[in-house]
């Protein structure tokens, strides 16, 4: 089966002459299982690999490798050898890439050289800024926190007894208890600290030293071991960290004794396991959103003082340089989900920035940090609901103050008034309390910020192609008044805390969703959130024979064209590989804004036989149907809708609001309005079904999305002659079978145009002709797209 981000890694990289977009590329290839495994490799441009021109190493434990410095243009040859228990390397196949002279430069210092810059002294971690901050001024934030932590009886790491209804709900009980038993001493230690260093009250310190020493006498491999929740591993590993680094010198030595011994036995465990694994995956949530930036925090804190500590330095750094930014590309798109991307901020801030002070290197050079504002900008404008595409985005009514802390630190690093407007609008309308370690880093790292400019000239729609996200506005500054559309093809698959909704769409309204995928993320792996919630049936997607897409990296999709004018945004959206066994041959769906209020949804569908084909659309408040006209409406506390369906052949259409299975609130979740209820709320289900099974199906849906306080009469499209009219456009979507997939949209006045895969154009008296492709004309110039 295809897959373009196999997890784990299946095959090397790069190879077959492909030119990379970085010098010098990392390599990276497949895992040997075993428990003393060893690599090698070699990289020449001679593919003998003479000694005098080989760049070569041997004996490390990890599927990857960094050259670090910049390779000459050309072609460059590359093996790696395995060794397992001591023996003789095993060498793979040669492969090969291209450098050329245009790519962009990521020379990096070897990690030898970065562990020789780390200083021997402490504090590392929490390091106070050169002269000239305002210490005391700036105590006043940390120290209002931390004085809720003195003298305040601590808890034991007893396991508590077993609660919940199945084996699945004592299981989940126990990890959020661990976690939260852990997180809430490293929440304490992390406002400590800084009221110590900034303050210089010994108060803080004399705290934090008993919490440390506290965690540092917990069981290992007791209610706080990594199998019961890594979160809680992590979090032990941060509290003895920072205590040890912060408050080295008021230790004793059998109080370091403690907190060293302590923290080696779940380090070496963390390193044990991680190693020759995590680099071969295309992504671990918890690992890279926070046992990363811990486990490095004993690495650093243990440096020059434990022998194994720069292993694992060089291991963090190596990683970070081979893999990151994983979930993304130059677009700045996070594949996990722009909800979840929150709780990866510490690590991509703090963890760079550390080892770019402590080592002398820029890790923010990489061109994905430049852009990652924008994607938080298109995908969840400031005072709007988000895209909804992965876990949790239902039940956050705005970003976190990690969000905002990142996409400030941004507007800072890169000049970009746009993301300073972003913060500026979120903040006017709450400001959270912060997280202690961004609030130090941004003490730390203070830059000046742009002025914030509204990106009311920026284009209004955007496509993430390395994620798979498009997203299309019709008033990206103003919210109130913004029709948002967004579509997900994403070439990761379904992996992790994404769904499996490959193709699906979103409709939103005043910052409220129209038409919206469906469920509520009730946990990670109960029925709910596996078999509707993920699933491709709780989404505004396709079902064929009713079946959805199987979950994995194997179901992915891409967004293969995208325009963006005036009057028009296109996006399409390919889908074909993302059903499994099910027989799809083809699933292409052409999304199409008509700037102001209209979308058009072209849908090619094909099987290998006569299928049921099931066209799906949510939304949180009711919505009607007239089956004989094909029709449905809605209305939200924003907008009013309506939506025209066409198709091959005339459709059945059910409506109902049964989640199957329910969405029971078992985990104690709020909603986005901070509500908490044992069940979620009923929403509504629309399944648009052919009346005969056939091979070939097409859909074409006119959405109307109007304010709700605009009350003229939605026109109804007439069908005739093998088009649709609405308002001034004319829409020719082919649905007839026999004949190829084709869409064709004209504006009657504006000269303003969009051709499919037709064979030409016509426009104002010009034609404009190409197949397999897409034109966009309007007056201000023309603009080509294909696959």
């Amino acid at each position: 089966m295809r897959v373009i981000y196999a997890q784990p890694r299946i095959a090397p990289s790069p190879i077959d002459n492909k030119r990379v977009d970085r010098n010098p590329p990392p390599l990276l290839w497949p895992a040997e299982r075993g428990e003393d495994v060893r690599y090698a490799v070699r990289l020449s441009q001679d593919s003998g690999f003479p000694e005098c021109s080989t760049i070569a190493e041997e004996g490390f434990p990890w599927a990857m490798f960094n050259p670090h410095r910049e390779l000459a243009p050309g072609i460059w040859y590359w093996q790696y050898g395995t060794s397992i228990e001591g023996g003789p390397y095993r060498w793979s196949d040669r492969y090969d890439f291209e450098i050329t002279g245009s790519v962009r430069c990521m020379e990096t210092p070897s990690a030898s050289d970065v562990i020789a810059a780390c200083p021997k002294t402490h504090p590392r971690l929490w390091v106070l800024p050169d002269g000239g901050a305002d210490l005391k001024g700036h105590s006043k934030r940390f120290t209002a926190h931390a004085d809720q932590f003195l003298n305040v009886p601590l808890k034991d790491d007893a396991m508590p007894p077993d609660k919940g209804e199945d084996e699945y709900q004592v299981f989940k009980f126990h990890r959020w208890g661990s976690k939260a038993l852990a997180g809430s001493m490293a929440s304490a230690v992390q406002w400590l600290i800084p009221a110590y260093l900034l303050s210089g009250e010994a108060c803080y310190a004399r705290e934090a030293i008993r919490r440390g020493l506290h965690v540092a006498n917990w069981d290992a491999d007791g209610y706080t071991n990594p199998v019961i929740s890594d979160f809680a591993d992590g979090s032990c590993m941060r509290v003895m960290a920072g205590v040890y680094d912060s408050c080295f010198d008021l230790l004793t030595e059998s109080q370091r004794e403690c907190l060293r011994a302590a923290m080696v036995v779940r380090a070496e465990r963390f390193f044990r396991e991680e190693t020759n694994k995590i680099e071969t995956l295309v992504f671990r949530s918890h690992f890279w959103q926070h046992l990363l930036i811990q486990f490095s925090e004993v690495a650093f804190a243990l440096l020059h003082e434990y022998p194994d500590a720069a292993k694992w330095v060089r291991f963090v750094y190596e990683l970070w340089i081979a893999r990151f930014p994983l979930m993304g590309g130059a677009d700045g798109g996070w594949a996990n989900g722009n909800s979840y991307f929150g709780t990866n901020v510490e690590t991509l801030l703090v963890l760079p920035s550390r080892i770019g002070e402590l080592g002398g290197v820029d890790l923010f050079q990489d061109t994905w940090y430049k852009n990652s504002a924008s994607f938080l900008l298109y995908t969840w404008p400031p005072h709007s609901r988000s895209d909804g595409f992965g876990d949790g985005t239902e039940l956050k009514a705005r970003p976190t103050s990690n969000h905002l802390d990142f996409v400030e630190d941004m507007a800072g690093r890169f000049d970009d008034p746009y993301a300073a407007w972003y913060v500026q609008q979120w903040r006017e309308e709450a400001e959270e309390e912060g997280n202690p370690l961004l609030m130090w880093h941004k003490f730390k790292d203070q830059k000046a910020r742009p002025r914030p400019r509204s990106p009311r000239a920026l284009p209004q729609g955007r496509c993430f192609a390395d994620v798979g996200i498009v997203s299309l506005h019709t008033d990206l500054a103003n919210t109130q008044r913004d029709l948002m559309v967004g579509m997900r093809s994403s070439p990761y698959g379904s992996l992790l805390h994404s769904h499996e909704c490959q193709n699906g769409f979103n409709i939103f309204y005043g910052g409220e969703p129209v038409f919206r995928n469906s469920g509520y993320y009730t946990s990670a792996g109960d029925d709910h959130s596996k078999q509707w919630y993920r699933a491709t049936r709780g989404h505004n997607s396709v079902l064929i024979d009713g079946k959805g897409q199987p979950r994995g990296a194997e179901s992915y999709g891409i967004i293969s064209r995208f325009l963006d004018g005036e009057h028009m945004a296109y996006a399409l959206g390919d889908a074909s590989n993302a059903y499994g066994d099910a027989g799809l041959r083809r699933f292409r769906r052409h999304l199409v804004l008509l700037r102001p209020d209209i979308l058009v949804i072209y849908d090619d569908l094909e099987a290998d036989h006569n299928a049921r084909w099931q066209w799906l659309v949510h939304g949180d408040r009711k919505i009607t149907a007239d089956v004989r006209q094909q029709r449905l409406h809605t209305q939200t506390r924003t907008a009013r809708g309506q939506v025209n369906i066409f198709g091959s052949q005339k459709s059945r259409i059910d409506i109902d609001t049964i989640f199957d299975p329910p969405a029971v609130n078992w985990g104690g979740n709020k909603t986005f309005l901070g509500e908490n209820m044992a069940v979620f709320p009923d929403q509504w289900h629309v399944t648009v079904s052919p009346e005969r099974a056939c091979n070939i199906m097409r859909f074409l849906a006119v959405f109307q999305v109007r304010d709700r306080e605009d009350k003229t009469r939605f026109q109804d499209p007439v069908q005739r002659d093998g088009c649709v009219y609405i308002d001034d456009w004319i829409i020719r979507g082919q649905v007839d079978p026999d004949r190829g997939p084709a869409l064709e949209i004209q504006h009657e006045n504006k000269g303003v145009a969009l051709g499919v895969d037709v064979p030409s154009l016509a426009v104002g008296g010009r034609r404009y002709r190409g197949s397999d492709v897409t034109v966009l004309v309007e007056p201000s110039g023309v603009q080509r797209t294909t696959d």
